[in-house]
């Protein structure tokens, strides 16, 4: 089933405006969040929760090191199946035009294939390792 922003069977992602705190005494960043839904196989109307995706629009320090602009996740009964791809492809239009980040930064865990995967099927041009993130880097 082809889901997700900007295809037939899905609606645009659902952005909200976002502050969240770090850690306690650590300054807020502002972000958004967009969840990606999609009809359940059937047709009903119903929408099935796939994942998120977040967008930073500022980098703390900490973020700058290890977390990057962009942030995301699948539920795990819908990965392998490229939602994670599409949802990252969609937020980067977002990002570089409306927010004027370019390039954006994307990080993952070094034991995660699947996002390298995704990063990388997106442009993602790999800077380095820091700690147990690989930070990369997509351009408009």
């Amino acid at each position: 089933m082809n889901c997700g922003p900007g295809t037939p069977a899905g609606p645009p992602p659902r952005a909200s405006p976002r502050t969240s705190r770090r850690s306690a005494g650590s300054r807020r960043t502002s972000g958004s969040t967009a969840r990606y839904r999609c009809p359940r196989s059937g047709g009903t109307d119903d929408d099935a929760y796939l994942g998120r995706i977040t967008v930073r629009h500022q980098l703390t320090p900490s973020l700058h090191e290890f977390g990057g602009h962009i942030g995301y996740a699948v539920r795990p009964t819908a990965r392998r199946q490229g939602h994670a791809t599409a949802m990252l492809r969609a937020v980067l239009p977002h990002a570089h035009r409306r927010l004027g980040i370019d390039p954006v930064l994307v990080t993952c865990d070094d034991t995660n294939a699947g996002s390298r995967r995704v990063i990388e099927a997106c442009g993602g041009v790999f800077e380095d390792r820091r700690a147990e993130k690989l930070r990369y880097w997509i351009s408009a």
